[in-house]
């Protein structure tokens, strides 16, 4: 017996130095490090799982087999962009390689923007858009579950084939673990094209938990695209006596759109779909629409993720927080912030930024909250105010600060900062800002403030469950 504790013991310990070398972050590093030499026989399945390393191979795919294709890509953007293009703000950091290299921003009056604050709305518009399409239809989503929802899309797909439009989807295994399989099956009967973003060729790699695509985009014709936080699930619908959830969503017309199917094309080749023929110039849009709702503003696509040393998720969040002056709002289900973001936040709260966090009364898991109470308890002096919102589960992210605001699928917690694809539309422009500023007071309104600290100092065994909750924050 103590043979197999030494050898279990010495096997912790290995994977622990691995852990040492190879985790993203110092909090991860730590976490696994404790773990793996004190609970080895618990803590060695969850590091297979949720501990290695696999993006390089989503990178090296990429950069190798696929380069001629991603510089094809690349251009294709950029004549997109063309004139649409102002370079008078230097482009933001997480941004995509495209914004990035050409270190320029969209101007804040070249594209159409609609705002959806519910599921079926969103629905409604995207199933629509797929109805009207003459050439193509791409997806991708981290959640694809069997359900009214997915069955409506997928029948409007298989209409689609049925006309000669060419229908793409990707979706992400660990996320759609539901995945209507009827569905798919007759929209590949179809004719129709399906792959899942399994972040790897070797098919162990697909049951790991870590580097999901969590990005939430529609492209129609490469003249609209949808990008937000609403996946394709029927949490979002009236259902048992429960409430559909509450998210934003966006309906995007203009030069973005060659962005976001930028994304979309890299997650599709990565996930082993044939290359579809893809229009990258944009028609014109209309000076006037008639519907109230069409915005018109500046976007910049925002692609994250785990591909570089630093997490770029984090990266764009320190910059969106540094850069406010006098109010930051924030929509999130999760506050697990890491660090330097959490420090970033004190340090504006105390600088006199009306710093404002929105979540839900409860999280979607119990152990998420606890967590998140941690994190809230440290902040808690510091000036921030919390609002728990009172109505159904909140699932939007968004960010909105005087000059910028951000719609898209990255919560504010280590998995979507550090490990996670996740994606944003960047906004600028008055009518957009003022919009969302509109609707965040009308949830603030539908929330409560903490006016005390989630965690009491004479409970002791909540602040127990959260401290342990938070230090396993950086495995989720």
């Amino acid at each position: 017996m103590s043979l197999v504790l030494i050898a279990l013991h010495a096997l912790g310990f290995g994977h622990a130095l691995h852990a040492l070398s190879r985790t993203r972050t110092r909090e991860g590093s730590v976490a696994w490090f404790v773990a793996l030499n004190t609970v080895p026989w618990l803590a060695m399945p969850l590091y297979w799982f949720f501990g290695h390393r696999h993006s390089e191979v989503y990178e090296h795919r990429i950069q190798s087999e696929r380069q001629t294709i991603a510089e094809r890509i690349e251009r294709q953007v950029l004549v997109a962009r063309g004139s649409a293009l102002a370079s008078d703000t230097a482009a933001h950091a997480g941004t995509s390689t495209t914004v990035r290299a050409s270190a320029e921003t969209s101007r804040a009056d070249t594209e159409r923007v609609k705002l959806y604050l519910d599921g079926p709305s969103c629905f409604d518009a995207i199933e629509n858009a797929i109805e009207a399409a003459e050439s193509y239809v791409l997806l991708g989503y981290y959640s694809l579950e069997a359900g009214s929802v997915s069955q409506r899309i997928l029948d409007a797909l298989v209409r689609c084939c049925a006309r000669g439009v060419e229908v793409c989807v990707y979706y992400d295994e660990m996320g759609s673990r539901g995945l209507p399989k009827r569905g798919v099956a007759v929209l590949r009967q179809a004719g129709g094209k399906v792959c899942g973003f399994d972040m790897g060729p070797r098919r162990r790699q697909k049951i790991r938990f870590n580097f999901r695509n969590h990005r939430k985009l529609a492209v129609i014709d490469g003249q609209m695209a949808f990008i937000g936080g609403i996946n394709l699930v029927d949490s979002y619908l009236p259902q048992k006596g429960k409430p559909p959830w509450r998210d934003t969503h966006l309906r995007l017309e203009g030069p973005a759109v060659a962005e976001v199917q930028s994304l979309w094309l890299r997650d599709w080749i990565w996930s082993g779909g044939p290359e579809p023929r893809l229009a990258w110039r944009q028609a014109p849009c209309p000076t006037t629409s008639t519907d109230p709702d069409v915005l018109t503003c500046g976007v910049n696509i925002i692609g994250t993720g785990p591909l570089r040393p630093e997490p770029t998720g984090a990266v764009w969040a320190c910059n969106f927080i540094a850069q406010a002056q006098h109010f930051l709002w924030i929509a999130t289900p999760y506050c697990i912030p890491v660090e330097p973001a959490a420090s970033l936040l004190r340090a504006a709260a105390e600088r006199g930024v009306d710093v404002r966090i929105l979540l839900p009364e409860r999280a979607d898991h119990a152990w998420m909250t606890w967590a998140g109470d941690s994190h809230i308890h440290e902040l808690f002096d510091s000036g921030i105010r919390f609002y728990k919102y009172r109505g159904p589960f909140m699932h939007q992210k968004v960010w909105l600060s005087e000059t910028l605001g951000a719609v898209g699928s990255m919560n504010l917690d280590a998995r979507s900062l550090s490990l996670n694809f996740d994606a944003l539309a960047l906004l600028r422009g008055q009518p957009v800002l003022d919009a969302l500023k509109h609707m965040l007071l009308t949830d603030f309104d539908q929330a409560r403030l903490l006016t005390r600290s989630p965690i009491p100092e004479h409970i002791w065994y909540r602040r127990l469950r959260s401290r342990i909750a938070s230090l396993g924050s950086p495995l989720m």
